[in-house]
């Protein structure tokens, strides 16, 4: 557990105390919100997150020390700062992407990068996808969303996991229904994978949104969940 340490001048807002410092290196302004997250360099994280037999690995200059433009993007969908040192963020300069790694058993299967900077795709998936089935959240109603921090966000309210893509190859057991939230543009393929389930059976509904899930609040997911019960 972190130990807060001190009060400190905020770099953003220019408040003389509102700044607090903890012992990992995090840091908080409660006045203007502004956040760091934990100072740790790779020698501290490979130990954590050894690797599997696949040889998946991180970029060798991994850090979790991050760029402010990738922290100010995690707090646009106003992640709490508890969930954002749950998904264990690390950035690689070289490779120019914010990377979330996939742990399962302590050992680390695979990583999802979102790149803000240098060439290439807006995302990199390193390890096999259909190996991603870490849940979030608890309910009896389990809802798949296309990315993590959408996931992260309807985890507030129920049970979800990320395809980190957009097709449902299979229905984890254990659950009374199943709800498919895309992003908007993917509307057709949404009703046509829960066709697709429904008949064999499953109790399986699209959830359809002008805005990806994670754009929308704690509330409003409530919301949209509850508008779906009722469909």
């Amino acid at each position: 557990m972190t130990k807060f340490v001190k009060h400190e001048p905020c770099p953003k807002c220019g408040s003389k105390d509102n700044l607090g410092v903890w012992d990992d290196g995090h840091t908080y302004c409660f006045g203007c919100h502004y956040y760091t997250p934990p100072v740790t360099t790779i020698k501290d994280i490979r130990p954590m997150l050894s690797t599997s037999s696949s040889n998946i690995s991180l970029p060798q200059d991994t850090t979790r020390t991050l760029p402010q433009a990738c922290v100010t993007w995690l707090k646009k969908y106003n992640l709490t700062n508890q969930e954002i040192i749950n998904l264990d963020p690390v950035w690689s300069e070289s490779t120019g992407l914010l990377i979330f790694p996939v742990v399962h058993e302590g050992v680390m299967i695979g990583w999802v990068g979102r790149r803000f900077k240098h060439q290439g795709s807006k995302y990199l998936i390193k390890g096999i996808k259909h190996n991603f089935t870490k849940v979030y959240g608890r309910g009896s109603t389990l809802v798949f969303t296309e990315d993590l921090i959408s996931a992260v966000k309807v985890a507030r309210v129920c049970a979800t996991l990320p395809l980190f893509g957009t097709f449902v190859n299979s229905l984890p057991s254990g659950y009374t229904s199943y709800k498919l939230w895309l992003d908007k543009d993917k509307q057709k393929s949404s009703v046509l994978q829960c066709k697709s389930w429904q008949q064999y059976g499953y109790d399986m509904q699209p959830i359809i949104t002008e805005l990806d899930p994670k754009c929308y609040s704690t509330e409003q997911i409530k919301e949209m969940l509850c508008l779906q019960e009722n469909t």
